[in-house]
């Protein structure tokens, strides 16, 4: 049962050993193409780490404090709008100061109000959202409370989803991106 190719049948052969070959490279670049490879989160310095001062953000909540006139003591939280509202000089600018910086404006405006003011601000906790996107079931902000981690935010806020490799970021425009 041996079977004798002529010239016209080596061709063929030739041919369609061709395409299966092209066939197969060809499925071999496509199937590249779809696979998933996790990527590293890039490795970014934050700004504690570049040694640059906290500056307030938006959600943070300042404890201000008078030195000689405790009844001034108040805690606010920064608005939306980056401003704050004190008694007696009214809403100030407070996102994107540093703390000290923000307590010589505060003193320089009180001093229309009182003699030789002494402002202190202490930021009580740190406001701020999370976004969450990717590869999840519903990409969002939200809110980032100081006293949970971030995975267990993740896992309660956006309900199922697929992880190829897993990274958390947490970002400030102002003070760079710590990669987790």
């Amino acid at each position: 049962m041996m079977r004798v190719l002529g010239t016209a049948g080596v061709r063929s052969a030739s041919t369609e050993l061709a395409w299966l070959l092209l066939a197969l490279v060809t499925t071999g670049c496509l199937a590249g193409c779809f696979a998933r490879r996790p990527v590293d989160p890039p490795v970014v310095e934050s700004a504690h780490e570049m040694g640059l001062p906290y500056r307030i953000h938006v959600g943070d909540t300042l404890d201000v404090r008078f030195y000689s006139t405790p009844e001034l003591n108040s805690k606010a939280t920064v608005r939306s709008d980056g401003k704050i509202s004190l008694e007696l000089v009214g809403d100030i600018e407070a996102a994107a100061q540093t703390p000290e910086a923000f307590a010589k404006i505060l003193g320089a405006r009180y001093a229309r109000e009182l003699r030789n003011p002494t402002v202190t601000v202490v930021v009580q906790s740190f406001g701020g959202q999370v976004f969450v996107a990717g590869e999840v079931k519903r990409p969002t902000a939200i809110p980032a409370p100081s006293s949970r981690p971030c995975s267990t935010l993740l896992m309660t806020t956006t309900g199922s989803f697929m992880l190829s490799s897993m990274c958390f970021s947490a970002s400030r425009p102002s003070s760079g991106t710590i990669a987790m």
